[in-house]
């Protein structure tokens, strides 16, 4: 996370993107790191009915 920031920063400090691009494509990947998670629990709790209590 930390270099993340760094990154950002730079694109902001060097004039590459303003800080709404930024802070709209980490919430962008935020939510589509969110619906991956999401979307894989439920295809390995559909296909390989793994057990919480074991």
């Amino acid at each position: 996370m930390p270099l993340v920031g760094v990154i950002g920063f730079s694109r902001i400090y060097l004039g590459d993107h303003y800080p709404f691009d930024i802070i709209g494509g980490a919430i962008v990947g935020i939510f589509a790191g969110l619906i991956a998670t999401k979307i894989g629990e439920i295809y390995l709790n559909k296909f390989y009915f793994f057990s919480e209590n074991e």
